[in-house]
């Protein structure tokens, strides 16, 4: 469990750190963007719904099965099951804005929507 820490709080700390100056405002501005679509397509897919979306997920679902097995409150496991589904809701509607900007195929744009839809979906039950 510490080494999962270890690699949410690594890959995460762009979007959560709060403890340099200035940071808890670019750390909000950064979700924003991504709310508003302001992002490239290519930075809102990879990395934050497919790159970010992975890591956050699994760090959950393995957090979700030790609880579940050490017969944990099940309040605990709920959230644990619960936790990463505001950030695929936002990783979502961050894809499917910046797809409306996005300046290139509308092809892309299309697949990048409907990929990020069905990446989230199954990460939330998986």
């Amino acid at each position: 469990m510490i080494a999962s820490h270890v690699l949410l709080s690594h890959f995460l700390a762009p979007i959560i750190t709060m403890n340099m100056a200035g940071s808890r405002h670019r750390s909000i501005k950064l979700v924003k963007c991504l709310w508003a679509g302001e992002l490239p397509l290519r930075q809102a897919f990879w990395q934050y719904a497919v790159g970010y979306g992975l890591l956050i997920n699994l760090v959950t679902s393995l957090a979700f099965l030790a609880l579940l097995t050490n017969d944990a409150n099940i309040a605990l496991v709920a959230l644990a099951f619960a936790l990463p589904i505001p950030y695929n809701f936002v990783m979502a509607v961050a894809v499917w804005r910046s797809a409306d900007r996005y300046s290139g195929l509308k092809t892309w744009a299309d697949l990048a929507r409907i990929g990020t839809v069905i990446w989230m979906v199954a990460l939330t039950i998986a």
